[in-house]
């Protein structure tokens, strides 16, 4: 069985009206989103998020926080990042983030399992992680630290680490997140996010908001999960 993995890209490219326009997308197994920031001398001018792939009914729900995004990017990726939830959607909010940093061209391949994790960023090996219960095993500056804690951002900074690094850690941190709810939890069990009795999702995600939970229904297919039981 193939182990858990996520794609994340952004690319530059020329837009309508001599916009320049930065497109971002992620996929793995649950999500399949893509975010698009037009910008005009540095500006975003507009914006707009598709889904072809996510995980509950009501995750679309969350593109819309998008559209009315308009100011200089990094201003508006944080504004976005800091709304809530129940407006927004953490892997949308990541996207815009990602796409707002402008990248001609890059590539985060994540691959991961309850044992260990590794990123590629554009087809290279970047750096790896032994896992044991979710926290980093490898000797080096993360060494028995919690892969979601904030003592990773803590180390961060003690090592001041340059935003290629803090970028790829962020990449790598998410897909770690998604990871440990692929292979912890019994997708086969449940039809609605209300089945779910999994705290870390509450307020982290759209779905898992009030008033959205019971209503979502599932269509990502069970992952195979089995070799890790």
């Amino acid at each position: 069985m193939a182990p858990y993995t996520r794609t994340v890209q952004a690319r530059m490219v020329d837009g309508p009206g001599g916009l320049r326009r930065s497109i971002a997308r992620v996929d793995d197994h649950f999500h399949g989103f893509e975010v698009i920031l037009d910008l005009r001398l540095g500006e975003v001018v507009g914006a707009a998020a598709s889904s072809h792939r996510h995980p509950w009914t009501t995750c679309p729900g969350a593109l819309a926080s998008v559209a009315a995004l308009r100011g200089e990017p990094e201003h508006v990726a944080r504004r976005l990042i800091t709304s809530p939830r129940e407006y927004t959607c953490v892997h949308v909010n990541d996207l815009v983030w990602f796409a707002a940093r402008q990248h001609e061209r890059r590539r985060y391949d994540v691959e991961v399992t309850p044992y260990g994790a590794s990123l590629r960023r554009d087809g290279s090996p970047s750096f790896g992680w032994r896992l044991d219960g979710w926290r980093i095993v490898s000797p080096g500056p993360f060494e028995g630290l919690f892969v979601l804690g904030p003592e990773i951002g803590e180390a961060l900074d003690g090592m001041d680490a340059d935003d290629d690094l803090r970028e790829a850690m962020r990449v790598m941190r998410r897909a770690v997140a998604v990871a440990m709810g692929y292979f912890e939890l019994d997708w086969a069990s449940f039809e609605s996010a209300a089945d779910i009795e999994w705290s870390a999702m509450a307020g982290s995600c759209h779905t898992f908001t009030e008033g959205r939970l019971r209503s979502a229904r599932r269509l990502a297919a069970v992952p195979d999960t089995v070799l890790f039981a």
